[in-house]
């Protein structure tokens, strides 16, 4: 049995570049509830600070110089998508500012992060009927002028920063959104839009929506102003739909499946990733020792054939 030679072949493996296996990290905002983590659907989740409300574009005040103060995140624990006949349309707005720097684009061995999988999980807060087909946009304004968590009370359909949201105030030109006036497809990317749906989901139900071409697409610009979501196509004028905010004051709500264990109904981001090249990594003492051992072995050898 040629041992130096085994020993060169175990060096080898132990050095080789093998890609880290997908990992999978739950994002939820822990802000002013429960000091517990329970988690989600059995999962561990990791506190972050987000920014999300729902702007109401296309109302009365449309045109106007003034600020639109219509359901900010300081007033509302909900986000209500809605496309309605009048042309009203309620945007929520969902951003995790500080996600770069809980999840890196980079690791320490200089592997790139690859998103495998983006699912936004949100609590429903309503009964409806029929299939609801939602679509889902990366935002391209920066709105998260503030600390992360402090933007989505600064924002409204006519300012993206302000920090009085009186309507009585006017909205001056750096606080105005891309168009200039009114939330809408200026401040939104289409080459990622996801077109979704959900049938029927009753109250209390958990719905998961992919978007992960638009989590893909803010990793690979590395320009994180969250995303946007409304209702597909134009409905009844009093159709409003309910998804609970990061701002609900209900952190945790009872898992039917398990009676004994406890879930959240703020809103949850899954993100499934891996790292993708980069560095070798240094050999670890006991790997270095081998290395020697073989390298040791093999030149003994080639001077007693010698």
């Amino acid at each position: 049995m040629n041992i130096s030679r085994s020993v060169i072949v175990l060096g080898v493996i132990a050095l080789a570049v093998e890609p880290l296996a997908a990992a999978t990290v739950y994002f939820r905002d822990l802000d002013g509830g429960s000091t517990t983590n329970y988690g989600f659907q059995g999962n561990a989740v990791v506190d972050s600070q987000w920014d999300d409300t729902f702007l109401q574009a296309g109302g009365t005040n449309a045109g106007s110089t003034t600020n639109a103060n219509t359901a900010t995140g300081s007033t509302t624990t909900s986000l209500r998508p809605r496309k309605a006949t009048s042309g009203v349309v309620n945007y929520p707005v969902i951003a995790l500012k500080d996600m770069f720097s809980m999840l890196p684009k980079t690791n320490g061995s200089g592997g790139t992060l690859s998103v495998t999988n983006a699912t936004l999980h949100l609590y429903t807060g309503g009964t409806y009927t029929g299939a609801i087909g939602l679509t889902f946009n990366r935002i391209k304004t920066d709105w998260l002028a503030a600390a992360a968590g402090a933007n989505d009370t600064q924002a409204s359909a006519f300012t993206r920063n302000g920090t009085n949201l009186s309507t009585a105030t006017p909205v001056t030109g750096t606080q105005r959104w891309a168009g200039g006036g009114q939330f809408g497809a200026a401040d939104l990317d289409a080459t990622t839009a996801v077109s979704t749906s959900f049938v029927s989901p009753a109250f209390g139900t958990i719905n998961s929506f992919n978007i992960t071409p638009i989590i893909s697409q803010i990793y690979d610009l590395e320009v994180n102003y969250g995303f946007a979501f409304t209702v597909t196509t134009a409905e009844s004028s009093s159709t409003v739909y309910n998804f609970r905010s990061s701002n609900d004051g209900l952190n945790v709500v009872p898992v039917i499946e398990d009676p004994d264990g406890f879930d959240t109904r703020r809103p949850v981001l899954a993100l499934t990733y891996e790292y993708i090249g980069g560095e070798a990594p240094i050999p670890e003492p006991a790997t270095a020792s081998l290395l020697a051992l073989g390298a040791m072995g093999f030149l003994a050898r080639r001077s007693r054939k010698h």
